[in-house]
């Protein structure tokens, strides 16, 4: 799991006065870095393995006495995976992504690698429009029971290119045991011509 440790300063007054500046300089460029980030289109393919400080780009949904956690355990490739852990309601984990608006239309897709320890469970995949939250697209499939560290594939049902903000989210409800999720991918086509 990542951790953070808060900044300490010795105590003298000089030694707090330069602390506070430069932790007020840090929070004001991060504040601008991160404000500027989302709004940004990104090209396709998109590729996420939950790599270079994920909590800016996926948030947890849970319900209950479910968790999520963000956890170099023992991920697909990298050094960071997601794991759910339902426990007998809802979780899930999602992030929102805005297309580049390059002309052709598109048909688009997403899939990302899961691994489920205990049973073999159904997990939903779903592309939501950011704006209306209305289901772009909404499949389920199994994610089968692997040993731990195993991965499978999964894939979202695919859809119409657009170039408004669109939710991706992976989760699963009323299981019991993990569910591991790496490395996800969204590609676009263009129609030959």
């Amino acid at each position: 799991m990542i951790r953070y440790r808060p900044l300490r300063f010795p105590s003298s007054a000089v030694t707090r006065a330069v602390g506070a500046l430069l932790t007020t300089v840090a929070m004001t460029a991060a504040v601008l870095l991160t404000a500027a980030g989302p709004a940004q289109a990104e090209p396709w393919p998109v590729t996420d393995s939950f790599e270079n400080n994920p909590r800016n780009r996926w948030s947890f949904w849970l319900t209950g006495d479910a968790e999520g956690y963000l956890i170099s355990s023992s991920p697909r490739t990298g050094g960071i995976m997601a794991i759910l852990r339902p426990d007998r309601d809802w979780a899930s984990i999602q992030r929102t992504v805005t297309l580049d608006p390059s002309g052709g239309a598109r048909t688009c897709g997403a899939s990302v690698y899961v691994g489920k320890r205990g049973l073999a469970s159904t997990i939903s995949l779903e592309v939501i429009d950011a704006a209306t939250w209305t289901y772009i697209s909404n499949t389920t499939a199994v994610a089968p029971s692997l040993p731990y560290g195993s991965y499978e594939v999964v894939n979202f049902a695919n859809f119409a290119h657009r170039t408004s903000a669109m939710v991706f989210r992976i989760g699963m409800e009323d299981e019991t045991g993990d569910l591991d999720i790496d490395d996800f991918f969204l590609w676009c086509s263009r129609p030959l011509s």
